[in-house]
């Protein structure tokens, strides 16, 4: 033993330099782990990418659902859950997702949550969430197994659910209705006026950034404002009060005074005539008013009334220009 080595220096001195095949058991030891470690950081990506593919196929599905509660609302169906599921389904699986051999759609809104694998729930209303209580919300969850293949030491498989909700909007009535298709300031309200339609909301189907424009004060209270184009404010502190949040580049409103289109399918086609019945043919109105009660008096029936006939405050101005 040299002078100044401890004892048991001489043992790992030996280990150390040791080369009969330690490091060979080490890493066949170590080599399942490894494997199952970089599998499932491969596999990960891929259960991932199903997913993604499922959610496009749930939200499909629960959009065609809603279709079919939008369709009974405009009168052109008999709504039923059969339906609601069944084409949730239908297009659930032509947006990729496979079902099982063995399910089919119940006769009844489950209000489950937890499918089996390769099968769906088709909730009307939901029973999760926020539209728990909405009957014109539909719910698709879907479930799918997805074995495992190198990550399999630790996840024999996985089970991967999707979950959407579409939700029919039912639109208020819209007192005010701008139907030009692309005209700036479609509704323009100006100078300090107050708007106190709490039940209504204000449309416009112009596709112009500037088809809603507030300026300078005004106090206005609505359901909501829906514009196809944009909403805008200048000057002023305008008070803008709606129980919904404004709309920007939303469908347009169909235009309730045109023919309508009826389907030829033998349905019920809804008219809208009295709507035009009685529409102002002419523009000779014979109108006083009374400065001291501000009380308008209109002579003659059946034509229109210009604002300054009936003495409209010079700071506020609707313009609500119409199609050709």
């Amino acid at each position: 033993m040299g002078k100044g080595r401890r004892p048991g220096s001489r043992h790992i001195l030996r280990f150390w330099r040791d080369r009969r095949g330690v490091t060979a058991a080490l890493v066949a030891l170590a080599l399942p782990l490894l494997v199952g470690m970089a599998g499932l950081g491969a596999e990960a990506g891929l259960w991932y990418t199903i997913k993604r593919q499922n959610q496009s196929a749930a939200d499909v599905a629960a959009l065609s659902g809603a279709f079919e509660v939008l369709a009974k609302q405009n009168g052109f169906s008999a709504l039923t859950y059969s339906d609601i599921c069944g084409f949730a389904q239908r297009d659930a699986a032509r947006s990729g997702f496979v079902f099982s051999d063995s399910f089919a759609c119940p006769t009844s809104t489950p209000a489950c949550s937890s499918p089996a694998a390769g099968e769906m729930c088709a909730n009307n209303p939901p029973i999760l969430g926020l539209s728990t209580t909405n009957n014109n919300a539909v719910e698709v969850i879907l479930s799918q197994n997805q074995n495992s293949l190198l990550a399999s030491l630790f996840l024999p498989s996985v089970t991967i659910n999707t979950r959407a909700v579409a939700l029919v909007a039912v639109l208020d009535q819209a007192c005010l209705l701008a139907l030009d298709s692309s005209a700036s300031d479609a509704i323009f309200i100006k100078g300090n006026p107050t708007l106190d339609m709490p039940n209504c909301s204000l449309v416009a189907d112009s596709n112009n950034a500037d088809a809603v424009h507030f300026q300078g004060s005004a106090n206005v209270t609505a359901d909501t404002v829906v514009s196809h184009g944009g909403v805008t404010q200048t000057g002023g502190a305008a008070s803008i009060t709606l129980n919904k949040p404004a709309r920007t580049n939303a469908p347009t409103l169909a235009d309730p005074y045109a023919s309508p289109t009826c389907p030829n399918n033998g349905q019920t086609c809804l008219t809208h005539s009295f709507l035009t019945t009685g529409m102002p043919t002419s523009t000779a109105c014979s109108v006083t008013q009374d400065k001291t009660t501000n009380v308008t008096s209109i002579a003659t029936g059946n034509c229109w009334v210009n604002a300054s006939q009936i003495g409209a405050p010079t700071n506020i101005e609707i313009a609500m220009p119409r199609n050709a």
